[in-house]
């Protein structure tokens, strides 16, 4: 699922959905042997600074995990991110609790002051979000960066390297779909366990 925290303009919000839809599609697609659902949560009541504490959007990505069931979560905020090693970060993760954390305020080309329409903004905003969000989902799964530069892998150091991606190599589809394996294994153990401890009682009359 997704979770959009604190308040992002219409646009970004647009660029959002697009990129969930783009990711979505990408997932079912290459991996079709699973079941995808991204519901997107909306928490607005965060009142955020111009830079957001990763620690902090984990807190609300942990509660929306665990509230709908959840096997990933991906939060994402409208401020920088804040890094300790850089000025700023486009995301951050966090894999004991399977989620991904995305900045939208750099991807936006209005950010750079380049000239753009709305219409070219959600194009050019919803592909690097996508993008990041699936680079954050391979680190999720176990994958470490690769060479290929229009891989999904790819080490991004710019927005810009962003635009670049378009896929995973073969050999890290085969390695993400051993880790969904193993997810959709304890996925099936913890829904078996809770129909022991929560028997469903069927009434015929």
């Amino acid at each position: 699922g997704w979770v959009i925290v604190g308040r992002v303009d219409a646009t970004d919000r647009e660029a959002v959905f697009k990129a969930r839809d783009h990711l979505l599609a990408y997932l079912r697609q290459t991996f079709a042997a699973f079941t995808w659902r991204m519901p997107i949560v909306q928490r607005e009541e965060w009142s955020q600074d111009y830079r957001a504490e990763p620690a902090a959007l984990l807190e609300y990505g942990m509660a929306e995990r665990d509230v709908n069931h959840w096997d990933f979560a991906f939060v994402v905020t409208g401020v920088d991110l804040v890094s300790y090693y850089k000025p700023y970060a486009l995301g951050a993760l966090s894999r004991s609790v399977s989620i991904g954390m995305i900045s939208t305020a750099r991807l936006d080309p209005q950010a750079a002051h380049q000239e753009a329409t709305r219409a070219e903004r959600l194009s050019v905003m919803s592909r690097r979000i996508a993008a990041l969000g699936l680079h954050l989902f391979g680190h999720l799964n176990g994958l470490d960066h690769g060479e290929v530069v229009d891989g999904y892998m790819y080490d991004v150091e710019t927005v810009d390297d962003l635009d670049r991606l378009a896929r995973f190599p073969a050999d890290q589809v085969q390695q993400l779909e051993a880790n969904l394996h193993d997810v959709a294994d304890v996925r099936l153990e913890e829904e078996a366990a809770s129909a022991r401890t929560h028997p469903l009682w069927f009434y015929v009359r």
